[in-house]
């Protein structure tokens, strides 16, 4: 495979801070951008795997939806003049995550952190600490806390006056 950086997204709050840094290392090295999402399907224990009750129709239907949003990222990531693919998989996070990284032998993988504690951690893992331990290839960890930071510093510029002879009609783009 050619230049490329694996990029799972999960459409939460850092899934922004995410496709910043992946569109800036992007660029600066020719990759191509793989954005991935992994969903596995929610089936009751008593159903067995796959079993009775499950409803295949929904889980469609569901997979349609998030290759769209998917699509739409991709698609903001195009607009700046990037190469972008992207898939829904299903399955656990991790192990698409792995699997895709070992698949593709990307440059790096860039990846979200929700900074959840430990007692998430110990209840259903951590994404980011299975991958770390699994793939082979260098992982560029994004933290939500700076998605704090930078509402903090936009809220804090919007509360100061502007200074004389400062035109209020221009902005600043992050």
């Amino acid at each position: 495979m050619g230049k490329a950086i694996l990029v799972p997204v999960d459409f939460s709050d850092v899934t922004g801070l995410v496709l910043a840094e992946a569109a800036k290392l992007g660029k600066a090295l020719g990759s191509l951008i793989y954005l991935i999402h992994a969903t596995a399907p929610v089936i009751p224990p008593d159903y067995g795997e796959l079993g009775v009750g499950y409803d295949y129709d929904g889980f469609q239907d569901s997979a349609e939806e998030l290759q769209a949003e998917l699509g739409k990222l991709g698609g903001g990531l195009s607009a700046k003049g990037l190469e972008v693919s992207t898939i829904v998989f299903h399955g656990r996070p991790v192990d698409v995550i792995v699997r895709e990284a070992e698949r593709l032998d990307p440059e790096l993988v860039v990846l979200g952190s929700h900074g959840h504690g430990a007692w998430h951690r110990f209840l259903g893992g951590s994404v980011r600490q299975g991958v770390l331990r699994k793939v082979t290839c260098p992982v560029l960890i994004v933290p939500s806390k700076m998605a704090v930071v930078a509402a903090t510093i936009i809220h804090g510029a919007a509360q100061r006056p502007l200074s004389p002879g400062v035109n209020p009609d221009h902005s600043l783009a992050f």
